[in-house]
């Protein structure tokens, strides 16, 4: 999400209030073009912060939803790992590949149709983890890469 699909106005790597969301340039029209193929739109997000005590976790849900507000089109579930970046030791936090295990499992998405979008190394490790097709944010959203042909199949973009 952070730096992916939004960034602060403040500065700061991530919102801590819902007032300091701000969508990056071009990430709303590319996502609508997939959504309008068929995809469905997931975010996933590691969110240390709530576990260093930087944020609380209700300051995250509220940014996510503003950020759904800013795009103005369905979010079909937002998965957060609240857990801390080191030591890791949880199944949910990105690269590790809980989160998108819970959401193929829950939405019965096919892996062969999924599509990751990401900006760091992590969020690589997770897409073949999962079997999905990455792209680097700057290339997705830079392109204004079209979904394939509408899909048959319950599909996802995370």
């Amino acid at each position: 999400m952070d730096g992916t699909l939004r960034t602060t106005r403040s500065g700061e790597i991530y919102p801590r209030e819902p007032d300091d969301v701000q969508l990056l340039p071009g990430r709303k029209e590319v996502l609508q073009r997939w959504l309008e193929d068929g995809y469905r739109l997931f975010f996933v997000s590691n969110q240390s912060g709530v576990a260093s005590g930087n944020v609380s976790r209700e300051a995250v849900d509220a940014c996510f939803q503003r950020t759904v507000e800013l795009l103005g089109f369905p979010v079909a579930e937002i998965a957060v790992c609240p857990h801390p970046a080191f030591p890791a030791g949880c199944f949910c936090r990105k690269p590790l590949a809980g989160l998108g295990i819970y959401l193929k499992q829950k939405h019965d998405l096919a892996s062969e149709h999924l599509v990751m979008v990401g900006d760091m190394d992590s969020d690589a490790q997770f897409a073949v983890a999962l079997g999905a097709k990455y792209y680097s944010a700057e290339e997705f959203f830079d392109r204004g890469w079209r979904a394939p042909l509408a899909v048959s199949t319950p599909s996802g973009l995370c």
